[in-house]
């Protein structure tokens, strides 16, 4: 071989690694962008998908009271909702829609919670629907926008009694953080939660990408704090969990293939403190509880408000 041969070999293989290398960051990157930057509806094409599907019932909902707010986030943007009233109730669920939906999502839930006698307000998380901010933190900042629509909700009215929380996938994760920062809240209701958020994308490289943990989910956390001055590991509901005293309801599907069951399970196992209550809905997937069953899960509701 000659010398100019020997030299260029090592040359190719020092550049495959380099742009293996390259390429390796490149999905990386791309793959924590889709975590804390995901694709969401607009409001105006989820409104319709869900109206299609019959999860929105458009007569229902333009008969009810209903009045848009815009409320200030200290994390400098605003978060906008929606109230709805019932009758001269003293008491409030506000409600925390899933990750690329937006309030449209939890429309069909207000009527229940109107037969229960509760107002209800409803907003778009931080990047989804009409709210601001630009990534998702997945409870990291989530959890200060809540305690603002607190703030709002108990203020509204000197004789405002209680405020609970009432949320899905995403949204029950970020109430039982928020939970845990904020002692005026009289209950959480918690529809298929992730424990920590590590853990679950951890689960979902192995079974939508067929990736192991390492090395590509420390690479993806460093991405991800450097978009949002979030690492993964700061959005644990497993960890706030033992700091929260109020009551809280764990709901989660039986079937749910996304979210694992066992995830609030664990949940459940690590509230010390205060009530809780477990229903776990036979047959049901990810966040499909309530259209499983519809008077089970207003049964559940139920039973548990009464003891609050």
């Amino acid at each position: 071989m000659s010398q100019l041969g020997s030299s260029i070999i090592p040359m190719i293989l020092a550049a495959f690694l380099v742009g293996l290398t390259l390429l390796f960051f490149v999905i990386t990157f791309h793959m924590a962008t889709l975590v804390v930057l995901p694709r969401t509806f607009s409001p105006e094409k989820l409104y319709q998908l869900l109206v299609q599907k019959g999860k929105l019932d458009e007569e229902r909902f333009n008969l009810l009271r209903k009045q848009e707010v815009y409320i200030p986030s200290t994390n400098g943007y605003s978060l906008y909702g929606i109230y709805f009233p019932y009758n001269s109730s003293k008491r409030t669920v506000i409600m925390v829609h899933g990750i690329t939906y937006n309030l449209y999502g939890m429309i069909e839930y207000v009527p229940l919670f109107h037969e229960l006698g509760y107002n209800v307000l409803v907003f778009d998380l931080r990047n989804h629907g009409r709210s601001g901010g630009h990534n998702t933190t997945f409870g990291y900042y989530e959890k200060t926008d809540l305690k603002a629509v607190t703030d709002w909700v108990l203020q509204r009215s000197q004789g405002n009694r209680m405020a609970g929380t009432f949320g899905i996938s995403l949204g029950a994760a970020i109430a039982l953080q928020h939970g845990a920062v904020d002692q005026r809240i009289s209950f959480i209701i918690a529809d298929s939660s992730f424990s920590d958020l590590y853990e679950l994308i951890r689960i979902r490289l192995k079974k939508d990408a067929h990736l192991p943990a390492f090395p590509f989910l420390p690479i993806m956390n460093f991405f991800a704090h450097a978009i949002t001055g979030m690492h993964f590991q700061d959005a644990s509901p497993i960890r706030a969990i033992p700091t929260i005293s109020c009551p809280v309801l764990f709901i989660h599907g039986k079937n749910d293939n996304y979210i694992p069951p066992q995830m609030t399970l664990d949940l459940y196992e690590a509230k010390t403190q205060g009530k809780r209550m477990l229903y776990l809905a036979p047959g049901a997937n990810h966040a499909e509880a309530y259209w499983q069953d519809r008077i089970e899960y207003k049964k559940q509701i139920e039973t548990f408000l009464n003891q609050v």
